[in-house]
């Protein structure tokens, strides 16, 4: 490991996990690979611990101050990921 980012898990109020990444080579995390993780981040929280609507607006917000993003720009990019893929059952 050469690199890593760490991502807070929060539910708006509180700091509930943490989502870690690691690089195989130094400085592997640009800015791009910063949102996307944080947007990551943010839909992770939003599933573990099963937040509303208001709520994940919230925690939106909170991660719009926080990065110094627009929450348009944090918004476009979830739409850009789209949804997590669910798994099939047979």
């Amino acid at each position: 490991m050469h690199s890593m980012v760490s991502f807070r898990l929060y539910t708006h109020s509180e700091v509930a996990g943490a989502l870690n990444v690691l690089g195989i080579r130094a400085h592997a995390f640009d800015a791009e690979s910063v949102t996307i993780g944080e947007v990551l981040a943010a839909h992770a929280a939003i599933a573990i611990f099963a937040v509303g609507a208001d709520q994940a607006f919230a925690m939106l917000v909170t991660l719009s101050q926080e990065s110094n993003t627009p929450v348009a720009v944090i918004a476009a990019k979830i739409i850009e990921l789209g949804p997590e893929p669910r798994e099939q059952h047979s």
